[in-house]
């Protein structure tokens, strides 16, 4: 009778231990965690602290913004006060899927974006190299002027971290404010360079939104829409939207948004997309249509997979257009 009992407990604490296995999931590379001035991410394999004077925004959450397929933004912190204000958003880029050293990285990324209002901005200081945390960073400076002739001062830099790119986009009003901001930096801590296998994406992504953080409060979304693909990789080659059609090997039907039917919107989108070597969406960008259905449309084409477009058996970075009619479901 003891000996059948002993079974039974064994038994049923066998079944509880497999079925609490059966139920561990995968680490998410795209949640971290948020909290008593802390970000960390454990598959990314760091943390920040912000320091005294420095607040993260209300839109950093523990779940990452997907940004475009190789790009998560991870946390947004700032400093304000009285003279200037500084802001510091920080994100992620698969180094898998960018292949680009980076130095490299961060010296194409300075030159596309000058390249972009060439009349209104200016390189400061080239692509260099500088240590933060006991890890080696690549950093470079620019200037820019808007309409109102209002100067920012941006400051663009990375390191390679377990595969992927660690970087971000730093603005003040002052030269001072921006050596401050870089300097705020310190407050990261890195763990063992060792990429985790198991670590995947969530199934459901955060949507974006407008980014806090730049003078007056935000950042144009279109703004930094430009600033994202300045730090892209540069298309190899422009194709039209007819010559990439028959690549197209995954393509899911836009979802008509509920903000649209309530307002009553619908009609043609075009967007303007980076497709990288592995023929996957690494940008996109929305360029005519009604700005209302532009989200639609930019999460849609996230999850597009093209055949890579192959020259002299060397798979290229091309740049096209797509067009999505966005209409109501049909009754």
């Amino acid at each position: 009778m003891k000996t059948s009992l002993l079974f039974l407990v064994v038994l049923f604490l066998g079944i509880s231990s497999f079925g609490q296995l059966q139920d561990v999931t995968p680490p998410k590379t795209d949640v971290g965690q948020v909290g008593d001035g802390t970000y960390s991410n454990d598959c990314l394999g760091f943390s920040y602290h912000a320091p005294q004077g420095w607040d993260f925004t209300p839109d950093t959450q523990a779940q990452a913004v997907r940004i475009d397929a190789i790009r998560l933004g991870l946390f947004h912190v700032w400093h304000k006060h009285e003279d200037s204000r500084e802001s510091i958003n920080f994100y992620s880029v698969d180094d898998h899927a960018q292949a680009a050293e980076t130095q490299r990285y961060i010296a194409t990324g300075e030159q596309s974006y000058v390249n972009d209002r060439p009349q209104d901005r200016e390189i400061l200081a080239d692509s260099h190299p500088l240590t933060i945390s006991g890890r080696q960073f690549y950093r470079a400076d620019l200037r820019s002027r808007s309409s109102a002739n209002a100067t920012l001062y941006v400051t663009f830099i990375a390191t390679t971290f377990r595969g992927y790119h660690l970087a971000a986009s730093i603005t003040a009003d002052t030269k001072e404010g921006l050596d401050a901001a870089v300097n705020a930096l310190r407050g990261l801590s890195f763990r063992d360079d060792e990429r985790n296998a198991q670590c995947m994406l969530s199934d459901q992504p955060r949507p974006q939104g407008g980014v806090v953080g730049i003078t007056g409060g935000k950042i144009d979304p279109a703004e930094m829409q430009k600033m994202m693909k300045a730090i892209s990789p540069k298309p190899d080659v422009q194709l039209t939207e007819a010559a990439t059609q028959p690549m197209l090997l995954e393509k899911s039907p836009p979802q008509y948004p509920e903000s649209a039917r309530e307002n009553g919107l619908q009609g043609e989108v075009v967007l303007d997309i980076v497709v990288g070597k592995d023929g996957t969406v690494i940008f996109e960008n929305g360029i005519k249509g009604d700005p209302h259905l532009f989200e639609a449309a930019l999460r849609t084409v996230r999850t597009w997979k093209y055949k890579p477009y192959v020259v002299d058996g060397k798979p290229l970075i091309f740049e096209t257009q797509v067009t999505l009619n966005i209409q109501p479901p049909t009754k």
